[in-house]
C-alpha cells in the first residue's frame, strides 16, 4: 500500500510539473504543441505501418531476410514527408574489396566484405584528425575488438580487404577460423545439427565455448586470482587477433600509417598490451576504445551534408579515390616512422630496433597528437 501511494504521488508531482510548464511558460508550451503537430501529421502516420509490418515480419520470421533492405525503405519514408534527404552510412555489407581479394580457392564462393564497417571507419577519421591529417590519405588496419571480432584494412579511404567476424580470430562468443576439416568432421558426424554448429561460429563459441562466459572482466578476474587456463585462453585470443592483423598488414603494397585497436575490448590494458607485444616491432599501434556507431552515423551524415564526402559509385555519384605514387623501385618496404622513411624488408634488424621503442598505446586526443608529432619530428 506504501509503494502504491508513493507511485501515486510521484505521477501526481510529474504531471503538475509539466502542467505548470505548458501552461505557465508560453514558449514551452508552444514548443510543446508544435511537437504534438509534427508527431501527429507526420511521424505517427508513418510509424504506424511499420509498427504493424514489423511485428508481422518478426512472427513470420520473413524479416530475417529482409531486415538490410528494408532499412533503406524505412528511411527513404521517413525522410520523403519532411522533404529531406536520406543515407544509408557504411552498412556492414559496404564492400570496396579490391578484385582480387574476392576470388577463393571453391569456384561456388565469391568472398564479399562483411566487417563492422560503421565504427572502423569511424575510428580511421578520428585518427586521421588527431594527427592533423585526412583519413584518404592514409593506409590503416583497424581491428575492432568486440563480441565478434572483425580486422579490416583502410587504403586512401577505402576498405580492400578485410577479415569477417567469424573468419578471424575468435572472441567472446565467436569461433574464429580453424583447419575446415575439423568443422566438417563435426558436421557430418550426426551428434550436431545445423543450427547448433551455427551456435559454435557464432553465438556460443570463443571464450563462451573455452570459459563458459564471454564477461573479459570477469576473465581478467581468473587471471589475478591464478586461473592458468583463462591466462592461457587469453593469451592465445592475443595472438589470434595480432594475427589476423598480420594478415591485413600484408595488403598494401604503400606505407603503413598506424594499426588501430578499437571496440569495446580495447578498454582491457591487459588484452591489448598482449597485442602489442606481438605488433610493437612491425608498426605502430594505437589504441582508441569504445564503439560509437551513433556518433559515426552522425557524422558521416554531416559530412555528406557539407559536400566532404559523396554517395557511392552504386548512387552514381562516386569519385575515383586519388591515389598516391608507389615508392621507388627497390624500395618496396611496408612500414613507415613519423617521418616517412622507407625501410627495406632485407634489414629486419633495423625495423625491429626502431620499432621497439615505437609502440603506441593511445586515446585519439588532442594531448596525444600533440605527443605523437612531437615524437616524430624528434626522430
Amino acid at each position: 500500500m506504501k509503494q502504491r501511494t508513493k507511485d501515486f504521488l510521484l505521477v501526481l508531482g510529474w504531471g503538475g510539473g509539466a502542467a505548470a510548464l505548458l501552461f505557465c511558460s508560453p514558449s514551452v508550451g508552444e514548443g510543446v504543441r508544435q511537437g504534438l503537430a509534427v508527431c501527429a501529421a507526420i511521424m505517427i502516420p508513418s510509424l504506424f505501418p511499420f509498427l504493424i509490418l514489423s511485428d508481422f515480419l518478426g512472427h513470420t520470421r520473413i524479416g530475417v531476410l529482409l531486415e538490410r533492405p528494408l532499412g533503406g525503405l524505412m528511411a527513404r519514408e521517413f525522410a520523403r514527408p519532411l522533404d529531406i534527404p536520406a543515407y544509408i552510412y557504411d552498412a556492414v555489407t559496404s564492400d570496396e574489396l579490391l578484385p582480387e581479394a574476392r576470388v577463393t580457392g571453391f569456384k561456388e564462393v565469391t568472398r564479399t566484405s562483411f566487417c563492422h564497417v560503421l565504427n572502423a571507419r569511424a575510428t580511421g577519421h578520428k585518427y586521421a584528425q588527431a594527427m592533423g591529417r585526412r583519413y584518404e590519405d592514409m593506409n590503416l588496419v583497424v581491428a575492432h575488438l568486440g563480441g565478434g571480432i572483425s580486422i579490416s584494412a583502410h587504403s586512401r579511404g577505402r576498405i580492400i580487404d578485410s577479415v569477417s567476424d567469424d573468419a578471424g580470430p575468435f572472441s567472446p562468443d565467436r569461433g574464429g577460423s580453424l583447419n575446415m576439416l575439423y568443422v566438417l568432421d563435426m558436421c557430418y558426424s550426426g551428434r550436431y545439427t545445423k543450427a547448433e554448429m551455427t551456435k559454435k561460429l557464432r553465438g556460443e563459441g570463443g571464450m563462451s565455448a573455452l570459459l563458459g562466459t564471454h564477461d573479459c572482466q570477469e576473465v581478467e578476474r581468473r587471471i589475478a586470482a591464478g586461473d592458468e587456463w583463462a591466462a592461457l585462453v587469453y593469451q592465445a585470443q592475443a595472438l589470434q587477433i595480432a594475427k589476423g592483423i598480420g594478415t591485413m598488414l600484408a595488403c598494401f603494397t604503400g606505407l603503413i600509417d598506424a594499426v588501430i585497436l578499437t571496440g569495446g575490448l580495447a578498454n582491457s590494458r591487459l588484452l591489448t598490451g598482449k597485442v602489442i607485444d606481438y605488433l610493437h616491432n612491425l608498426c605502430r599501434v594505437v589504441v582508441i576504445p569504445g564503439e560509437n556507431e551513433m556518433e559515426a552515423l552522425a557524422l558521416g551524415g554531416l559530412r555528406l551534408l557539407r559536400g566532404e564526402e559523396g554517395p557511392g559509385p552504386e548512387c552514381g555519384q562516386g569519385q575515383e579515390q586519388e591515389q598516391k605514387p608507389s615508392p621507388p623501385a627497390g624500395q618496396k618496404g611496408r612500414f613507415e616512422q613519423s617521418k616517412g622513411e622507407i625501410h627495406s624488408p632485407t634489414s629486419p634488424l633495423s625495423v625491429r630496433r626502431r620499432y621497439r621503442t615505437r609502440a603506441e598505446t593511445a586515446m585519439a586526443a588532442p594531448e596525444t597528437a600533440r605527443r605523437i608529432r612531437a615524437e616524430g619530428e624528434a626522430s
